[in-house]
């Protein structure tokens, strides 16, 4: 007496690849279906079937529409994530990014902070001249002589 593959038994009965003693989750790498006289394997989200019917390989989310993600996507094993450039933050979807308005907080400026998309500048009030550092100022005074225009700053230098 003998029964069709994938059972056993008097009467046959289906055999539970899946559970069987002689291969671990019937050498499935991640899910092990079993269906009436046979089995197949299946992969977690994130991870596609390799062609052996058994192995699982990561998709990589990144590599198509950069995974959703407005500014940087970064691959990892059955999953991704997005990040964004300098000056934005992620916004709660997890793919959009917003700007950071720097100049709402402690914005570093001496005297006028303005907010551009991912960045900021400082500009000085009238009378004052932008440091080097491109966020302190130094105050300009004009010395008119009958020769010359002189511009000292508050160090005596004159420029």
């Amino acid at each position: 007496y003998s029964c069709c593959s994938g059972y056993s038994g008097n009467p046959c009965s289906d055999i539970n690849e899946c559970n069987s003693t002689d291969i671990d989750n019937g050498g499935c790498q991640q899910n092990c279906n079993n269906t009436e006289g046979s089995y197949h394997c299946t992969c977690d989200s994130g991870w596609v079937l390799a062609s052996d019917g058994k192995h699982c390989t990561d998709v990589n989310e990144c590599s198509s529409y950069n995974g959703g993600c407005q500014h940087n996507c970064s691959n990892t094993n059955g999953s991704y994530y997005c990040t964004c450039d300098s000056g934005w933050v992620l916004s709660s979807d997890g793919k959009k990014c917003s700007d950071i308005n720097e100049c709402s907080g402690d914005h570093g400026c001496q005297h006028n902070c303005h907010n551009t998309a991912g960045s900021h500048y400082c500009t000085c009030n009238s009378g004052w001249v932008l440091s080097s550092d491109g966020r302190t100022c130094t105050v300009t005074i004009e010395v008119t002589t009958t020769q010359d225009t002189y511009v000292v700053t508050d160090g005596g230098t004159a420029v």
